[in-house]
């Protein structure tokens, strides 16, 4: 899930990396630590110890030049200079600044891939890797770089939470929003349309009544309970009535068919009558 910026991002620093391995080893010839000091804005003293190491490891190598460390010498033979140096990566670094519409452009890209000693025509930043537990080579070539991420503070211990009963918005009826306010789940668009996708009818009316802004249903379901009876029958939730509320608000009548004869009433008279012949309540009373 990385966009272009980011994946150009981590060929600049994996770039910035390479670059410092390459000062190090010119430093070591040409015997200038004044200048790698002020570049890593390190102490003498441990530059001094970085270039004992290095010295005892070309001397190993059997390499007198520079031109010959810069060919035969790897990423992993820097590790190990910089391990017994005592040192790390990030201890010798060089910053690269990119600003937003004035950063790294792509010509800038390929010259530091280029001093870096990076053939960006045979790589194009992409490197062949070997499986570690096999030791086969990968398929095709792989991206490698260095990115600096940002970790956000969201951790499941802090996310994940249950609730039984809880408070309800005076507006809408709903169950509150989130873990402060003791609040509840949130079952929205994308979960109607997956529950309606498996044809879970009666859960899906359960979530959005009973267990949302029916409250007569929800108030019943306590009694229910306690007296050992069935569940009550989900009604209409208080989302329903406010979208009539809404349409009357526009000039449209909303009726509803009641009773045997299918008889038009309005949905005031239907909500004052469901009420009147709930047999349900009336059993409950």
């Amino acid at each position: 899930r990385m966009n272009i910026g980011q994946i150009l991002e981590s060929y600049l620093a994996f770039s910035a990396r390479r670059l410092v391995f390459k000062k190090v080893i010119d430093s070591y010839f040409s015997s200038e630590l004044i200048e790698l000091s002020s570049l890593f804005s390190r102490p003498k003293a441990e530059l001094a110890v970085l270039n004992k190491v290095m010295k005892a490891y070309l001397t190993k190598k059997k390499i007198k030049t520079a031109e010959e460390a810069h060919r035969r010498l790897t990423q992993l033979d820097f590790s190990v200079i910089l391990s017994q140096s005592g040192l790390k990566y990030d201890e010798l670094e060089i910053k690269v600044l990119t600003p937003i519409f004035a950063g790294c452009k792509h010509l800038d890209l390929i010259k530091i891939m280029s001093d870096a000693g990076i053939d960006h025509e045979a790589h194009n930043g992409r490197f062949t890797l070997y499986d570690g537990k096999t030791g086969e080579k990968f398929k095709d070539p792989i991206s490698v770089g260095i990115i600096y991420m940002l970790k956000l503070d969201h951790m499941v211990d802090d996310k994940i939470y249950a609730r039984s009963v809880g408070p309800y918005s005076k507006i809408t009826q709903q169950p509150l929003g989130g873990k402060c306010q003791n609040g509840g789940q949130r079952f929205g668009e994308m979960e109607v349309w997956a529950m309606e996708a498996y044809g879970a009818a009666y859960n899906l009316r359960e979530l959005l009544t009973l267990k949302s802004d029916d409250i007569q249903a929800r108030n019943m379901i306590y009694y229910s309970v306690i007296k050992g009876q069935a569940l009550p029958t989900p009604g209409i939730s208080e989302s329903f009535k406010l979208l009539v509320k809404k349409l009357q608000a526009l000039g449209l009548k909303v009726n509803i068919r009641y009773g045997a004869k299918k008889e038009l009433i309005g949905f005031d008279e239907y909500l004052t009558k469901r009420v009147q012949n709930s047999e349900y309540l009336q059993s409950l009373t």
